[in-house]
């Protein structure tokens, strides 16, 4: 599936590091959404990828889950680490 939207940053608070971002694609609600200012070795771009609403987009039209107020949980995050590839065997050569 493939999803065509642009963005315009509405908003930009240098002191706070963040940015607004309006999405825009035919089809799907118009999202503003507010993300982290791109780093000195960073575009706007990337930034605009990274917090893009695809999600949200490819969500419209289900319902919500019911939450309560006080739910809580814990959550632990885990680096993936892309394994290594095991060593080819060394053929054992006997005389």
């Amino acid at each position: 599936m493939n999803i065509d939207y642009t963005f315009e940053v509405a908003s930009v608070d240098a002191l706070a590091g963040c940015v607004e971002i309006i999405y825009t694609s035919q089809g799907y609600s118009t999202q503003r959404i507010g993300a982290r200012l791109p780093y000195s070795d960073e575009s706007i771009e990337l930034i605009a990828e990274m917090y893009a609403p695809i999600g949200h987009w490819l969500n419209e039209g289900k319902t919500f889950a019911a939450v309560t107020v006080g739910a809580s949980g814990a959550l632990k995050y885990v680096e993936y680490v892309q394994p290594e590839p095991p060593l080819a065997e060394i053929p054992v050569i006997t005389p």
